[in-house]
């Protein structure tokens, strides 16, 4: 590819996680009464080329990464919370509450594409309490949108989870969040 080419792709995608977060951040104020998130990332949706599901059998696997993303912003709820809420654009703004603090459980009922963020959340704890830390994870308020087709087999789960893990691990260790949408952070 030439460098015009690259340089044409490079805006591209940068416009379109600007696009992204854009969404993001106005599901986040709409759903969170005008707070502003703090933190802010993309995630590629992804397929295999050649080797579907042999990752995790010792075989080959050649993932391609794609031009559709899942972009999530977010915010620490501060004080005593013990609860994080996260609301998926796809799932038409509804706002889903789960424990951070001690036992995380996974959700029942229609609600369990939020399973995916409480997963990483859990693995979180889990290595926490390993490691002789406090078995939880500060409370959060979350949003997440994307032009990854749920259910198409390109990896819509995964981004979703790559997108929760960040924050998570960056708070974890005590490191700054990613950088907000508006350049806080």
């Amino acid at each position: 590819m030439s460098d015009d080419g690259k340089a044409a792709a490079a805006k591209a995608v940068a416009e379109a996680d600007a696009s992204g977060v854009a969404r993001a951040t106005a599901l986040f104020k709409k759903t969170y009464d005008g707070a502003r998130p703090t933190a802010a990332a993309a995630a590629p949706g992804r397929v295999n080329l050649i080797g579907e599901h042999t990752d995790y059998n010792d075989g080959w696997v050649f993932p391609l990464a794609l031009e559709k993303s899942t972009y999530m912003v977010g915010a620490p709820r501060g004080g005593d919370a013990t609860k994080s809420r996260v609301v998926c654009e796809a799932f038409e703004g509804d706002v889903v509450e789960f424990d951070v603090a001690g036992d995380v459980a996974p959700l029942g009922g229609d609600r369990k594409w939020a399973n995916y963020v409480v997963g990483m959340v859990a693995m979180y704890v889990r290595a926490a309490e390993k490691e002789g830390k406090s078995g939880s994870i500060p409370a959060f308020d979350a949003a997440f949108v994307s032009d990854v087709p749920i259910g198409g087999g390109v990896s819509s789960s995964a981004a979703l989870e790559v997108r929760a893990s960040w924050p998570l691990w960056c708070t974890q260790r005590g490191l700054a969040m990613p950088r907000g949408p508006e350049g806080e952070g």
